[in-house]
This record gives structure tokens, sequence and C-alpha cells, in this order.
């Protein structure tokens, strides 16, 4: 006669499977997040290309992308899709560096603009079409750009340690030196203010950033000021 299971011989197996899946998919999940840092930080050195190939094609200049309207030129539109936000209703065509990254249409999505983790948390693709923000801000004196201009890549005195784009959070968290959990939606890892930046030397890395720290401190492996 054959033998078989009995129902609490299945029932064993039932359980023994779902005990390991609850200890595999926390390793899954990680791995997942870890995939998603990895993909954001790889859009970020593709806009460091597309930066590259633009100051070659303009003079040696970073990109200022002012527009009609804007009291100021922002990083947030060197890239990116059309935004909801009415400050950041600029489209892709508009958009300096999203030519170098074939992306020519008005009204399409640049998903190279996008980073998977924050995109969930944050929504800052949708917001400003983009969660990436560039070190070209006039609020900040001696950046990439001055009132009227950007400056030339010659002109970078540190470029290992100037920052050429970030994402939108770890850029505020860095520059921010009051209550920098403001920005804590846009953690790559809950708690810790962990991000991406490219550098205007084209090498990209993930940094841990203290809130108020890397924005003039010479000490610091981080730059937002040409100083």
């Amino acid at each position: 006669m054959k033998r078989t299971f009995t129902l609490i011989e299945l029932l064993v197996v039932i359980a023994i499977i779902g005990i390991l899946a609850s200890m595999l998919l926390p390793s899954l999940s990680k791995a997942r997040r870890k995939a998603k840092i990895a993909v954001c930080l790889s859009n970020m050195k593709q806009a460091n290309t597309a930066t590259q190939l633009f100051v070659g094609g303009n003079d040696e200049r970073f990109p200022f992308a002012k527009f009609p309207g804007m009291d100021t030129n922002t990083g947030r539109f060197w890239l990116g899709k059309y935004g909801t936000s009415g400050d950041y209703q600029v489209n892709v065509t508009q958009r300096p560096l999203n030519v170098y990254l074939g992306y020519t249409q008005d009204n399409i999505e640049v998903p190279v603009a996008g980073c998977p983790v924050t995109n969930l948390e944050s929504n800052g693709y949708n917001h400003s079409g983009t969660d990436y923000m560039a070190a070209a801000r006039q609020e900040y004196t001696d950046d990439l750009d001055t009132q009227t201009e950007a400056i030339t890549i010659n002109q970078v005195k540190d470029p290992v340690k100037m920052v050429l784009m970030g994402e939108i959070g770890g850029w505020h968290y860095a520059a921010w030196d009051q209550n920098p959990w403001r920005f804590d939606g846009f953690l790559h890892e809950p708690g810790k203010p962990f991000y991406g930046f490219t550098f205007v030397d084209g090498h990209a890395k993930n940094m841990k950033i203290h809130g108020g720290l890397g924005v003039n401190s010479s000490s610091d492996s981080i730059n937002f000021r040409n100083f």
C-alpha cells in the first residue's frame, strides 16, 4: 500500500514553510530597498554625465535654470518632468539636462529624475518633477551660480568635495541647522540621515549626513558652497 501524508504531517510542513518565509521576508525587503538605493545613485551618476555634456557644449558653464516669474535659480529645474506644484510647472524640454538623457518631448515621464525610495515616501518626483537637487541656488552665495549666470567648471575650487547634485532630502538635511527631522520623510533608511550625492569631479556615493553640517565646513567631505 502507498503511504500518504497525514493531516498532521501536512500541517507541520505548512507551519515550517511559514516560519521560513517569516525569517526570509525581512532580508528580502532589505535587499529590495538596497537595490532601490543603488538605482537612485545610478540615476544621479547619469545626471552627472549629462551635466558634463552640457558643460562641454556651453562654454564650460553649469546650467542656470531660471524661468519667467521665478525669483530664484533652483537645481530642481535641471532635469525632470512637469511638476504638479505651481513653482515647478516647468516642462521637460525646458529643463536643460533632459535632452542629454534622451528626453526630448514635453509632458512625458522622466524616470531617471525619480528616486525609487524617496519617490514612495515623499512624492517629490510628482511635486517638483524630480527627487534630486543640484547645488545651484542663489540663496547660497558662491555655489554653482551667481545672481545672473552659472560659474564655469574651472572656477570650482574643490571638485572632489563640491556637490553637483544630491537627493532633495539630503541636500536640505545637510543645509538645515534647525529641526532637520522635517526632512525625515526623504530618508533612505528610517531614522538614519543616509543619502546619495554626486560631485563635480564625477564620483557619486551614499553618505550619512548630520543636520546642519556639510554646508561650509572646511573639514567636511561634502560641500555645497564653492569656498
